[in-house]
């Protein structure tokens, strides 16, 4: 993206909007997920979720939060599934109830990158590779 119109130019418009929106769509998800999760988990807590609307604007608020948090899940649950299925790992496939946790964590970096831009944009927090052995999944 740092020339977008040479990015155009040579993706051609259906491959540059499919380029915005899986780089951009990722990060937004990130950056919007916690505010869905907060939103479900208060109106769970002390409003009224599970009732029906009562208006087209609270039927839409539903289900723009439902909607929203239930794809990313199962989108992230259908991909790490057909991953651990190719590497024969389907024995670990439990983990997948931790990614509501998985979200919120990448959300937190999300958010950080976002700050990190802001406060300190050269500044670079390389992770260090290789320092531990890898270990087989199976």
């Amino acid at each position: 993206m740092r020339d977008p119109l040479l990015l155009l130019k040579q993706l051609k418009w259906r491959g540059f909007l499919a380029f915005q929106l899986l780089i951009g769509g990722s990060v937004l998800a990130a950056l919007v997920h916690p505010l869905f999760f907060a939103w479900l988990l208060l109106d769970s807590a002390f409003g009224s979720l599970l009732s029906p609307a009562t208006s087209a604007l609270q039927w839409s608020q539903k289900g723009l939060a439902f909607a929203t948090l239930a794809s990313g899940y199962i989108a992230s649950a259908v991909l790490a599934f057909v991953g651990m299925r190719r590497r024969g790992a389907i024995t670990s496939a439990w983990v997948l109830l931790t990614i509501p946790a998985y979200w919120l964590l990448l959300s937190a970096a999300a958010w950080r990158a976002v700050w990190k831009l802001v406060v300190a944009p050269y500044q670079w927090e390389k992770t260090a590779h290789g320092v531990a052995r890898r270990r087989s999944m199976r």
